[in-house]
């Protein structure tokens, strides 16, 4: 009894000292509660058994959404939508999620979207975020790499979805049309 608890014991040690990173994340190791600045690649890597814990955080290529309203530079309310393609640099993973944590994406990058949003479509008219959608986006996502540049996180692609103006304007541009 006595030697099957010793081996029953030293594969448990054994399996929780060895930890493996899947493709396209990066283990952060937490020592006690203290984070270290070093994170492991993918693969398998040997720790530290009880004391540390490796905390994966996912570097491949991310997508959100989000709809928010703004007002354009004529003053028309306008409702817009945007895909927003994003990662964070593996280097970085530690620090994220020291001073961030994993749910950064709501802490802070939906906020820096938002804010991205409303700050370039302020700067248009409503003839110009139709006409100039392509700069428009351009602008946002410049806007919104700037904002997030000291968090880590990387912007791949600022996709404007669509841009909705009030029942009101829309019924004017069709009057006016016609």
């Amino acid at each position: 009894i006595l030697i099957g608890a010793v081996v029953l014991l030293a594969l448990i040690a054994g399996t929780s000292a060895v930890t493996i990173v899947p493709a396209g994340h990066t283990g952060v190791i937490v020592t006690m509660g203290k984070v270290s600045d070093r994170v492991l690649s993918e693969g398998m890597h040997l720790k530290v058994p009880f004391a540390q814990q490796i905390v994966m955080m996912n570097n491949k290529i991310q997508k959100t959404e989000i709809d928010s309203n703004g007002v354009s530079k004529d003053l028309q309310t306008v409702s817009s939508g945007v895909a927003i393609n994003y990662h964070i640099n593996k280097d970085d993973s530690a620090k994220i999620y020291q001073s961030i944590g994993e749910g950064y994406a709501d802490t802070v990058l939906q906020p820096a979207i938002q804010e991205s949003m409303k700050a370039i479509t302020a700067q248009y008219t409503a003839e110009e975020l139709i006409t100039k959608r392509s700069e428009v986006s351009a602008n946002m996502k410049d806007f919104l790499q700037d904002k997030l540049s000291d968090k880590y996180i990387i912007v791949d692609s600022f996709n404007v979805i669509s841009f909705d103006f009030s029942e009101a304007f829309n019924k004017a541009i069709e009057e006016k049309q016609i």
